[in-house]
This record gives C-alpha cells, sequence and structure tokens, in this order.
C-alpha cells in the first residue's frame, strides 16, 4: 500500500480534474452518501477514489510523478546494434513495448534529453546521433497539464550490445530482430482495430502505440520489412 497524503491528493485530484469540477464531485458524492445515511468525510472518500483512479491510469508512479507537470515536449531514440533494435517495456505510463524516450526538462534541448533517457532507461551512452522527425502527437500524459507531447525522433548507432536494465525504470531491456519488431508491430494494429481485448493487450502489448505510428511513418517498419525479406531470400538461395 502506498502512504497518501491528502493535502497533496487534494492538489492530485483539483490538477487532474479542475478544482472546481472536483469539489463539485464531492459534494455530490456527500449529498449521496448522506441520502443513504452514511456519514463520512466525503472528501476523504473522493481522495481514496481520485488516488485509485489515478493509479489505474497511470501506474504505481502517481505516487511521485503525476502531479509533475508535463512540458509537452519528448525526445525519443531508435538505438541500432546491428539490424537488431533496443527497446524496453516501462514499469509505468503508456502500455507496450518501446525504444528509448522520456519528457525534456525545463533547460534540456532535445537532443541532451534523448541522451539522458538512453543513458537511465537502457544503460547506453549515445554519441552520433541523427535526427529523424519532429511532430505533435495527441496523447494522454501520466504528468500532470496536456494531452499531447512535441516530439523529436532521433536514431543512433552503437558498436557494443550490452544493455543496463534500470528496475526503477523498466520491467525489461532487450535487442529485438527485425522480425520480432514487426510481429509487435501487428500486435498494435490488432489493438487499434479492435480485434483483441483491452486485457489482452496489457497482457501481452505490442508496440506502444506512439511509437507505431512514429515507426510506420518514418519508413522504419518499411526498412524492417525489406531486411526481412532480403533475409529470406538468402536462405531461399542456399
Amino acid at each position: 500500500m502506498i502512504a497518501k497524503n491528502t493535502t497533496s491528493l487534494y492538489s492530485l485530484g483539483a490538477r487532474r480534474f479542475g478544482s472546481g469540477r472536483w469539489a463539485d464531485m464531492a459534494t455530490r458524492i456527500g449529498a449521496t452518501l448522506q441520502k443513504h445515511g452514511i456519514t463520512t468525510n466525503y472528501f476523504e472518500v473522493l481522495t481514496d477514489l481520485t488516488w485509485d483512479a489515478c493509479l489505474q491510469a497511470w501506474g504505481a508512479e502517481t505516487a511521485h510523478g503525476a502531479d509533475k507537470h508535463c512540458t509537452r515536449k519528448v525526445a525519443g531514440v531508435i538505438i541500432w546494434h546491428g539490424d537488431r533494435m533496443a527497446m524496453q517495456e516501462r514499469l509505468t505510463g503508456a502500455c507496450g513495448i518501446a525504444p528509448s524516450a522520456g519528457h525534456l526538462e525545463e533547460s534540456e534541448d532535445a537532443e541532451s534529453a534523448m541522451v539522458r533517457e538512453a543513458y537511465e532507461e537502457l544503460g547506453i551512452i549515445v554519441n552520433s546521433v541523427q535526427l529523424l522527425g519532429q511532430g505533435r502527437r495527441f496523447e494522454r500524459c501520466k504528468r500532470y497539464g496536456s494531452d499531447y507531447h512535441d516530439w523529436s525522433v532521433f536514431q543512433a548507432r552503437i558498436q557494443g550490445d550490452a544493455l543496463q536494465l534500470n528496475p526503477g525504470e523498466s520491467k525489461h531491456v532487450a535487442w529485438y530482430q527485425p522480425y520480432q519488431v514487426l510481429e509487435l508491430a501487428q500486435r498494435t494494429e490488432q489493438y487499434l482495430e479492435q480485434q483483441i481485448s483491452e486485457a489482452d493487450w496489457r497482457q501481452r502489448p505490442g508496440l506502444e502505440v506512439v511509437w507505431y505510428h512514429w515507426m510506420r511513418d518514418l519508413g522504419i517498419l518499411d526498412r524492417l520489412a525489406q531486411l526481412c525479406a532480403g533475409s529470406s531470400s538468402t536462405v531461399a538461395q542456399l
């Protein structure tokens, strides 16, 4: 059980739902409880409901991160070792497998943030990078203050293949072969087309939705498909 402070969670509830709406919700809940003869502190009830809802939506990071302000700027990097791509499954936030990415801090530019996130999440020191694309993506943020992010997406190639799991950031990290990335992309397509349930998706996710769109739009998935086709042709000729 994560300890919660009523004052800080009032702030959390007010910020998530708007202070006026939050107070109105508390009043309505109180009236309903009194109607049924239940005498209690309805602000505490709403605090518990707010906490549970935020935990369900944003994970345990709610305890220390949901009240952080969103800078609306994100940098991500696709890291290659040969044809393999370094990816992770995060502990919190969006469900799925994805390359390294994170918010820019107030004093950072996109490239500095990308380098920092790659080291924090994957244990990789990135030196030479290439900017692949930039653009706005509308997506719910686990931080307070935004439903969109302005993205900068980079790619980098590295010599060594050592990865380091950060247990505070990720469930696992690994190198993915081209066919594995394509299988994850197909899984995401099925999810977006509502061919699989939310429960099935969370049990066995594909690519994070925002990364699926970036890889598709930047031609990464086409490149991986060509690599797979080339490998198949080579095997057939042997």
